[in-house]
């Protein structure tokens, strides 16, 4: 068995960006990139009042010979005032999503700058808990992700989302390096909540800076891939390249993904 490989656009996005050039533009041209490299999907991400932006990136997904696998966004769900509307237009959007053949949503709840209150935490997995059921009615998983916010204070609110929810509604679209970065065991993390995966972003550092693309660094994730393996796991794993300051910025974005999913490649068995 085989998984399913892909690329986040984050990544892309910023490579355009410092040229002073939007990402959205340039979509069929990265798509076409990035089925020639081999990947099997790409993820974008969507804004929940734009449900009509899904239906237009699966159309260049197939037609580049890409699947339609899944779509990130973000989520205001901690406000009782707001978070009614969010569950509704992002229900809208998985409507979208799974007319057009996608499978998962990538959320993240918005970070707020602080960390959220007990009372805001407890709104905000309700919340989760109700969105991901009227997903999994229409064939769509939702799989939390996670950058730094969520891991501080021993990850109180990355765990709080996930154990104060029903585990067939909210699952795990877990990015490895963002729970290594926020002082968590990724290992354990994944080993914790494999059960409820939905997908996994991958990255490199090494001596903690990112690197320009996928390749060995601080982090092992040959015991990531032999589990998913071994699980005959169904969902994407998708290389996500990121610049930040100290990042090496030798090659372009196209070989960066090349070489990416070269190494990703490398760690399936034969």
């Amino acid at each position: 068995m085989s998984l399913l490989i892909g690329t986040q656009l984050y990544g892309w996005g910023q490579a355009y960006g410092m040229k002073g050039r939007q990402i959205s533009e340039h979509y069929n041209d990265v798509l076409a990139a990035v089925a020639d490299m081999g990947f099997d999907t790409a993820e974008a991400s969507a804004d929940p009042a734009d449900p009509g932006f899904v239906a237009q990136f699966a159309d260049l997904l197939r037609g580049h010979g890409l699947k339609p696998v899944s779509m990130y966004c973000g989520a205001d769900l901690h406000d009782k005032a707001r978070a009614g509307q969010t569950v509704e237009q992002i229900i809208a959007m998985g409507e979208s999503l799974a007319q057009e053949g996608f499978s998962a949503l990538d959320c993240n709840p918005t970070p707020i700058g602080r960390e959220k209150t007990d009372d805001e935490l407890v709104v905000q997995a309700e919340h989760l808990d109700a969105l991901g059921a009227e997903l999994r009615g229409i064939g769509i998983a939702l799989g939390l992700h996670n950058h730094t916010p969520e891991m501080v204070s021993e990850g109180r609110e990355f765990h709080h989302n996930l154990r104060q929810t029903n585990p067939e509604n909210v699952g795990l679209f877990m990015d490895v390096h963002w729970c290594w970065r926020g002082g968590a065991d990724p290992w354990e993390i994944f080993t914790e909540y494999q059960d409820r995966l939905v997908g996994l972003h991958v990255r490199q550092s090494v001596d903690h800076i990112w690197t320009e693309d996928f390749c060995e660094g601080d982090l092992d994730y040959r015991p990531y891939i032999d589990a998913l393996i071994a699980r005959q796991f169904e969902g994407p794993v998708l290389v996500e390249l990121a610049i930040e300051e100290g990042t090496p910025q030798t090659r372009t974005p196209e070989e960066n993904h090349r070489r990416s999913a070269a190494y990703l490649r490398s760690l399936l068995p034969a």
